[in-house]
């Protein structure tokens, strides 16, 4: 695979991967989940939204998978993929705040390594490329980490580049498997290469990628390499250079996927590609109409409803909108491999491998959350919500609840709380007890 290149052309991503696809349709063999690192859906052309910049390689496996409509994350980012992982939701794992990596006195909880992690629960490879953001520098073992979370090897990163740190995009820390160098690689193009490493390692053999990519995470400061993205011209805002990184990151996905297709076809032809953002867009990248204020780090629209999109042998082709939360990655996963899950602990995750063959899923509501600090409380800030997809409700740390109708009132301008109609009381009955239910430990 190139180390930088010209972007992916769709059409020509189109016919190669759905070539390679025709040549298999066999059960799933590999599973590479892909996260997108501060994306929302305004990001992601395939969901329409005025303000997307060009992702073409996202927009031709929306075009011929299965796009999700309905899909939310935490409003952070190690609630979510502490959720993903583990299949529990923040209030019985604990995290609900980023984990701050480099200063661990001010908030020091860690996930147990008793949760229920997904590499543990599957009898094959499991490799880690790119952002793990889910341990600290005062954990002694935080090199090996993810190896301990049954993870094969992991090659990536901690956290996000830190400007503080004297880190950048092209001078950054990388972890090699309970090592640390300081690489010069451009970090989202080595997320990808080190990807391919993975997927040619395990040819053959079933496996698991997690490709935790940097893009389109802050820092914005430094572009992506020329050919990875299209400048645009005028005032450079950090809204441009967001989508400068989330180009790149389609890219270099356009072109690891191609790149699969080509050297390996039959491994390529038993694989799904689950690509779902960490959680909503940051406030200095939202454009109107959707409001600044409701982005990452709130549980509004903006910080949880994310873009998701499956793509592989066997999905059905299409646009659905049931319900998933990033949580279901951990038993979809499972359940993609044949697996049977454990019982203990008790899981928040449903599966949406029925949904990817063409069946229903299995929510009703869809419930998000975050809090500060750490553990198990008290906590300084908790706010949570829940959404049936049509109503939403929202708690905050203090003051009242909201209410909104997303039908009628997508970006929640219009508080309906306190309910006065039959509607808005029947909403209040169905969302409050999932709240209640899914915000004790």
């Amino acid at each position: 695979m190139r180390r930088a290149g010209h972007a992916v052309g769709a059409a020509a991503l189109v016919l190669g991967l759905l070539a390679a696809l025709a040549a298999g349709q066999q059960p799933p063999q590999h599973v590479v989940v892909v996260v997108l690192d501060d994306v929302g859906i305004d990001k992601v052309g395939a969901y329409g939204h005025p303000t997307a910049g060009p992702t073409p390689v996202l927009d031709v496996l929306a075009a011929t998978g299965l796009r999700f409509t309905s899909a939310y994350a935490d409003p952070r980012c190690s609630p979510s993929r502490c959720a993903m992982l583990t299949g529990r939701y923040g209030s019985r794992t604990g995290i609900g705040s980023p984990v701050p990596v480099y200063d661990p006195a001010s908030d020091p909880f860690l996930p147990a390594a008793t949760e229920p992690w997904l590499p543990l629960q599957i009898p094959v490879r499991s490799y880690l490329a790119g952002k793990w953001h889910l341990t600290h520098t005062a954990d002694p073992d935080y090199h090996t980490d993810p190896l301990a979370k049954g993870f094969t090897w992991w090659r990536g990163h901690l956290v996000n580049p830190q400007p503080a740190q004297g880190e950048g995009l092209y001078a950054w820390q990388k972890q090699v498997n309970g090592g640390e160098v300081t690489v010069s690689t451009f970090i989202t193009t080595d997320n990808a290469l080190e990807a391919w490493n993975a997927l040619s390692a395990s040819a053959g053999q079933s496996s698991l990628v997690w490709l935790a990519l940097q893009a389109a995470h802050p820092p914005w400061d430094e572009t992506p390499p020329a050919g990875l993205y299209t400048p645009v011209g005028g005032p450079q805002t950090q809204a441009k250079r967001q989508q400068y990184s989330l180009q790149a990151g389609d890219t270099l996905l356009g072109q690891l996927m191609s790149f699969y297709a080509q050297q390996l076809p039959a491994d390529f032809a038993t694989t799904i590609w689950i690509v779902l953002g960490d959680n909503g867009t940051p406030s200095q990248a939202i454009e109107a109409p959707e409001p600044p204020s409701h982005g990452k780090g709130t549980v509004y629209q903006g910080g949880v409803h994310v873009p998701l999109i499956v793509w592989g042998s066997g999905v059905t082709r299409g646009v659905t909108d049931e319900l998933v939360h990033a949580v279901d990655v951990w038993a979809t996963v499972i359940d993609l491999f044949d697996v049977t899950r454990p019982s203990r602990p008790r899981s928040d995750s449903i599966s949406f491998a029925p949904v990817i063959v063409g069946g229903a899923g299995g929510r009703a509501v869809v419930y998000c959350r975050a809090h500060e600090p750490n553990g198990g409380g008290p906590y300084t800030l908790r706010e949570h919500c829940a959404t049936d997809g049509h109503w939403k409700l929202l708690e905050h740390t203090t003051g009242a609840p909201e209410l909104y109708a997303l039908d009628l009132d997508p970006y929640e301008q219009v508080d309906l709380w306190p309910p006065s109609t039959p509607a808005e009381n029947a909403a209040v009955a169905l969302l409050q007890p999932v709240i209640d239910a899914s915000s004790t430990p």
